[in-house]
């Protein structure tokens, strides 16, 4: 639990400083090392070779460059990239629900290739458009926070009070109670930063909401989907990078699912301002 704890810390103070030093392209630089580390331990839960894999992460690598040039001329690609890999979150969900028939989805070595790609590479594009708005660095901190918190607080709630199973079958450490107490410690999180950071008004109290509930449902979504391409390949952690953690990807699955809709929801609704 030290070493968990310690290596979180760290991490929370990393991403704080990337965030908000006002050095340009610090963030962008930051989000494209995340984004091939992640590429690299998605590969190797496909099981692809060597060469395969280095060929992967380069072409990611490039989708990704060339989506932060096209941002930033028009959102059309954004909206785009946003809305498939939203879609493919969503297709998950009764993925997920029925596992025992689905699973050989997630042992599919293409098909995951492909989904990772587009979960990937719109997160990323996701968070550096995020980045570039008004108040944008607490735009990320917020979508960041709500993703954090949630599963902090689920792993607290869980512990404390959990007996009934989310899916059992996928994560048996994950608990409906669980997935309860993080939602409610991202209702405190949301509430703190809007009466802190940005211009309340009771007129964006509904989009707030759903915001809350959509970023933290989505990010249980994220938790479990690399849940059960791991358990699916007999695979325990994605990687060994962040002690008392995993890897990368087991740290970020949840920002995957989140950001996209976030993402759509601020360029859609505009909740925050």
């Amino acid at each position: 639990m030290l070493t968990r704890v310690s290596t979180g810390v760290a991490a929370g103070l990393t991403f704080a400083l990337v965030v908000f030093l006002p050095i340009p392209g610090l963030f962008t630089i930051a989000v494209a090392l995340v984004l091939l580390m992640a590429a690299r331990e998605w590969a190797q839960l496909c099981r692809l070779a060597s060469v395969t894999r280095t060929l992967y992460i380069l072409v990611l690598f490039i989708c990704f460059s060339l989506m932060i040039g096209l941002v930033q001329k028009t959102t059309n690609p954004l909206i785009l990239v946003q809305s498939v890999s939203l879609a493919l979150w969503l297709i998950a969900i009764p993925l997920l629900l029925f596992y025992s028939h689905t699973k050989i989805c997630f042992t599919n070595k293409w098909l995951m290739m492909l989904v990772g790609a587009v979960f990937i590479v719109s997160a990323a594009t996701g968070l550096i458009w995020l980045e570039s708005q008004d108040n944008g660095q607490w735009r990320v901190a917020l979508l960041v926070g709500l993703v954090a918190i949630a599963d902090t607080f689920a792993y607290l709630a869980g512990k404390q009070f959990g007996q009934n199973k989310l899916a059992s079958n996928i994560s048996p450490g994950k608990t409906l109670e669980g997935a309860v107490g993080g939602l409610l410690a991202n209702g405190i999180l949301a509430a703190l930063m809007v009466w802190l950071v940005f211009d309340f008004s009771f007129s964006s109290n509904l989009m707030l909401v759903l915001l809350i509930v959509g970023a933290s449902i989505f990010s249980v979504v994220g938790d479990l989907v690399e849940s059960a391409v791991k358990r699916s390949n007999g695979v325990k952690d994605s990687g060994d990078l962040l002690p008392g953690h995993g890897g990368i990807l087991d740290r970020i699955d949840g920002l995957l699912a989140a950001t996209p809709f976030f993402v759509l929801a601020t360029l859609l609704f505009s909740p925050l301002s």
